[in-house]
């Protein structure tokens, strides 16, 4: 298996870089040469609570770890909550801050680990979610399987979010969400939060699907700029105006 994953980003519109709330493991362009296993990433930090960033930051390197796959995850859940309380109690905050800090910070998790088969050009692939943010596998240009959300209408205000207070684990105790598949070579996993994840859903409910250019994105010269795009789409209203983040994994022969 060779394999490359590359990253794609932009901040709500009117936003600054620094205010971008997402996050994503890998978090720089990556090759690598027959890995017996890969792992990634996206979460999508909850707009509107604080330091949502930080949380996901934490819940990515927490699934890349292999941390929240089986019975240990909750005693990981409270490592990270952990890390982050350390992170907002060393802020000088004021009260009206830190009173809405207390309220805690929300993500939605998107993990997903391939691993290599006994040939070359074949493997499984698993992926595991909370709330909104979603995996697309792509076989050429046609789409063959999409998690955890499959179809626009599925999409609302509300997802289910992972949560620095402890209570939300009860909470969101039946939205652990599991799938596995298999790959071949040249097959492609795009990750992408929730104003993304809708969009190319109903370009694909509609007859127009986007897949061999998402697959594509930034591999050559010639290739449309990212930013540039997701700007005319915004500009379009056919996107809402939110934290976009695209990471595409390609396998190779």
């Amino acid at each position: 298996m060779l394999l490359s994953a590359q990253a794609f980003w932009c901040a709500r519109a009117g936003n600054s870089p620094a205010e971008y709330e997402d996050a994503f493991l890998p978090s720089s362009d990556v090759d690598v040469a027959r890995p017996a296993e890969f792992r990634c990433a996206v979460c999508d930090g909850a707009t509107g609570a604080s330091f949502s960033k930080e949380w996901a930051d934490l819940l990515t390197r927490a699934y890349v770890a292999r941390k929240l796959d089986g019975p240990d995850r909750r005693r990981a859940l409270q490592s990270c909550r952990r890390t982050w309380s350390r992170f907002v109690s060393a802020k000088e905050l004021p009260w009206y801050a830190a009173a809405k800090a207390e309220l805690g910070a929300y993500a939605t998790l998107l993990g997903l680990t391939l691993r290599q088969g006994r040939l070359a050009h074949w493997g499984t692939w698993q992926a595991l979610a909370v709330g909104d943010t979603c995996v697309f596998h792509v076989r050429g240009t046609r789409l063959r399987d999409a998690f955890p959300l499959t179809h626009p209408l599925e999409f609302s205000n509300s997802p289910s979010l992972i949560g620095t207070p402890k209570e939300s684990d009860r909470l969101i105790a039946s939205s652990w969400q599991h799938r596995r598949g298999r790959w071949k070579a040249d097959d492609s996993f795009i990750l992408c939060t929730d104003a993304l994840a809708r969009r190319a859903l109903a370009q694909q409910l509609a007859g127009r699907p986007q897949w061999e250019f998402l697959r594509d994105l930034g591999t050559s010269d010639s290739a449309p700029d990212f930013g540039a795009w997701l700007a005319d789409v915004r500009r379009s209203g056919a996107m809402g105006n939110d934290d976009v983040t695209l990471l595409r994994v390609n396998v190779h022969g």
